[in-house]
């Protein structure tokens, strides 16, 4: 399904030019605090159309690698980064044999096309080649937010599961990360969009308190920030 995932999928075709200025914005915003340091090693898994790795190149940093299952996507971001992103046909197999520590890992929009079987397994993979004190970043849609995230989880054939702050946290730790905190993503929103999504907000914060369950983040999407604690042990 996802060999030719980025000319089928629900947009049908690469982001225009000022849709993909505009993300690399919003990833700036979110992730930048992450980033700033120019010799970091980074790995992305599931690169799609590209921006977090043009964004990267942009603000200076060069150790880049980067995999994918669809042939399709990681000739885009080759074609963007010569020899940064590899093809595979089992993730999990290909981290695991990386003879590299990564400071930084980014999952982005990934983790709910995966089956359920194997999400654990990934993020324990992904732990395993964390340098120390590196960083996994991991972003999803929302299912706590009942209009976008439900969109988001049925629009897209491809898609497995859902997840809320409280589910992505607990798949977290049983990967073995300690130190796990979860954040919105914030989207660039007119006046007008900021104002309809606060009122929203308030509004499911209220009904979900109703029925005795404590939710803070209805941002369509998520993110989660997960450290590596522990020495990794060196052949």
């Amino acid at each position: 399904m996802f060999d030719n995932y980025l000319s089928f999928h629900l947009d049908k075709e690469p982001s225009r030019p000022i849709d993909r200025a505009n993300f690399k914005k919003e990833l700036a915003v979110n992730y930048g605090p992450y980033i700033e340091d120019k010799e970091l090693r980074i790995l992305e898994i599931g690169p799609g159309h590209g921006e977090l790795i043009e964004l990267l190149l942009e603000l200076g940093l060069h150790h880049i690698h980067a995999v994918d299952v669809s042939k399709e996507a990681v000739d885009l971001c080759n074609s963007i980064l010569e020899n940064s992103t590899f093809l595979t046909d089992d993730t999990i197999t290909f981290i695991k044999t990386s003879s590299t520590h990564y400071d930084r890992i980014f999952i982005l929009h990934v983790l709910e096309h995966i089956p359920k079987i194997q999400i654990v397994p990934l993020l324990s993979a992904a732990h395993n080649v964390l340098a120390d004190q590196g960083i996994m970043i991991i972003e999803v849609p929302n299912m706590a937010n009942p209009l976008v995230g439900q969109y988001f989880r049925y629009a897209d054939f491809t898609h497995e599961v859902g997840f809320t702050e409280s589910s992505l946290e607990y798949a977290l730790g049983l990967a073995g990360f300690k130190n796990v905190r979860i954040f919105p993503f914030l989207d660039r929103l007119s006046v007008v969009q900021r104002i309809t999504q606060f009122f929203f907000a308030a509004l499911l914060r209220f009904i979900y308190r109703s029925y005795k369950r404590h939710v803070s983040i209805f941002t369509p999407s998520i993110f989660a920030i997960a450290q590596n604690e522990l020495c990794q042990i060196r052949s």
